[in-house]
């Protein structure tokens, strides 16, 4: 998963700011939260409609043989609160930059992860009050915030589960 999104994350305007020691660090703990944001709306009506390559759905059933209930009963209780915000596409592509940025006490760089973060929850408060009245903005990002909450755990549990991935390095 690392390698597959590591080079469109150097994309991301800001990225380039930042040291490259904390970039690793910051795909290496956030990778999942990516699958996360991106694929919530495969989740729904209590199951998962994503397809494998080879055409085998990545069920529920699955999910839980791969991850245990726990993990599995997390990622559908995200992905349904997060359905329920209806974002538009230019908030959700806001999402991946903005959860990227997380506190994260093991990086050097605090202040520009956090100017970056800050600029970038600016850009989505201003995104959902150009589509929605300012008060029905302002509950939205309330809730939305609410929800990225859920990730913290899962994320928790998928480094501990999976923390041994390596994030290629790049010169």
């Amino acid at each position: 998963m690392i390698t597959y999104q590591y080079p469109k994350c150097t994309q991301i305007p800001g990225v380039n700011e930042i040291n490259r020691e904390d970039f690793h660090k910051m795909m290496l703990h956030r990778v999942n939260d990516y699958y996360q944001i991106k694929y919530a709306c495969l989740l729904m009506n209590n199951e998962c409609y994503a397809i494998y390559p080879n055409g085998v759905q990545y069920s529920r059933r699955r999910m839980t043989q791969l991850y245990g209930t726990e993990m599995t009963n997390i990622i559908f209780e995200f992905g349904n609160k997060f359905n329920e915000l209806k974002l538009n596409n230019q908030e959700h592509a806001l999402l991946f930059p903005i959860n990227v940025c997380n506190e994260d006490e093991t990086l050097e760089d605090q202040e520009t992860i956090r100017s970056i973060r800050v600029c970038y929850l600016y850009a989505l408060y201003t995104q959902m009050c150009t589509t929605r009245k300012k008060e029905d903005a302002e509950i939205l990002f309330e809730q939305l915030s609410t929800v990225l909450e859920l990730l913290k755990p899962l994320n928790a549990m998928y480094e501990e589960s999976n923390g041994n991935f390596l994030v290629p390095k790049t010169d």
